[in-house]
């Protein structure tokens, strides 16, 4: 069984790289001092989700996401809308594919191409 520290160190690895508010590589944020990362925050839920679903599509995924994970985040309106997600601010749901994919490679699983 994979430990949480080798699923961060993946996700440091293949998705840090392209994400536009990291500053060092280490998960820390531009956003404010107080900021941890959002990807950072929710990790044992994002494993989890990742882990109990087997698809070779990714929108079981993201709708899971969208109901266990959006459902605990102070941006999310009562209604389910998002104002983060509807500009692309969210950079969970903006990488969630990605993440995905990271987990799924360190798990020994992988989406089809």
């Amino acid at each position: 069984m994979e430990s949480m520290e080798q699923y961060w160190e993946a996700i440091q690895g293949g998705v840090f790289t392209r994400c536009v508010d990291e500053q060092d590589g280490a998960g820390n944020v531009r956003l404010t001092n107080e900021a941890q990362c959002i990807i950072k925050r929710f990790l044992p839920d994002i494993i989890n989700i990742v882990n109990t679903i087997k698809s070779n599509r990714i929108e079981p995924y993201i709708d899971k996401f969208h109901r266990d994970i959006c459902s605990q985040c102070e941006s999310v309106n009562p209604d389910g809308s998002c104002e983060l997600r509807a500009r692309a601010d969210c950079c969970l749901d903006r990488y969630f594919p990605l993440i995905v994919e990271v987990i799924e490679e360190v798990s020994g699983r992988s989406l089809p191409s």
